[in-house]
């Protein structure tokens, strides 16, 4: 039996199940993977430009709300030495793991490793 992984952002209080997640979820696949990692960076990444605001605009709703969500970082937490704080997470927290994936589905997840593009076909934005 594998070790069972989960993401959490404790200010937001919300994680992502790597096994409903689009991934591995193996320790080194949920930080280099081609899923978790454009998710973590999406949910934790908010800028003042112009054109972050026009990506949002952009988005679904239910991607919009993700967008730029979490604050304070990211903890892995796995269900074997950190127990107890895996159980308050998935008993407190929302899971939000079908919505990263949704999200991820939103941009296109080949483009997310090359930058992000404009959803209209526009090109880079």
């Amino acid at each position: 039996m594998s070790q069972d992984f989960i993401v959490v952002n404790h200010a937001s209080g919300q994680y992502i199940n790597s096994f409903r997640f689009p991934a591995s979820c193996s320790f080194p696949s949920i930080m280099l993977g081609d899923a978790m990692q454009p998710a973590i960076a999406l949910l934790s990444t908010t800028s003042p430009n112009p054109k972050w605001d026009a990506l949002k605009k952009s988005s679904h709703v239910s991607t919009r709300r993700l967008l730029g969500s979490w604050t304070g970082g990211a903890e892995i937490l796995g269900d074997y030495l950190e127990e107890e704080a895996t159980r308050h997470a998935r008993t407190e927290y929302e899971d939000i793991s079908l919505a990263c994936t949704m999200m991820l589905v939103d941009f296109g997840q080949t483009s997310l490793s090359e930058g992000f593009y404009d959803l209209s076909g526009n090109g880079n934005i």
